[in-house]
């Protein structure tokens, strides 16, 4: 049984995907990119709510996808 506290995490996927598309998405999602010491470049993309506030904390929730299925 799944705890409510994950509840979000499981949704945030399928509603950022389910109200926006295409050119929406480019204004919901900043396209940002991580270098490292070695010069080796990540990109990302970035979700900052509308109400975001700098002074409260808030859970950091990672979407991570691309193989499609588990390692065994």
């Amino acid at each position: 049984m799944l705890k409510l506290k994950f509840l979000p995490i499981i949704i945030l996927p399928f509603l950022l995907t389910g109200f926006a598309s295409g050119q929406e998405l480019e204004k919901v999602l900043t396209a940002k990119t991580f270098t490292n010491a070695r010069g080796e470049s990540l990109p990302y993309r970035l979700f900052v709510a509308a109400n975001y506030d700098r002074r409260k904390k808030y859970p950091l929730i990672v979407f991570l996808h691309g193989s499609g299925g588990l390692a065994r």
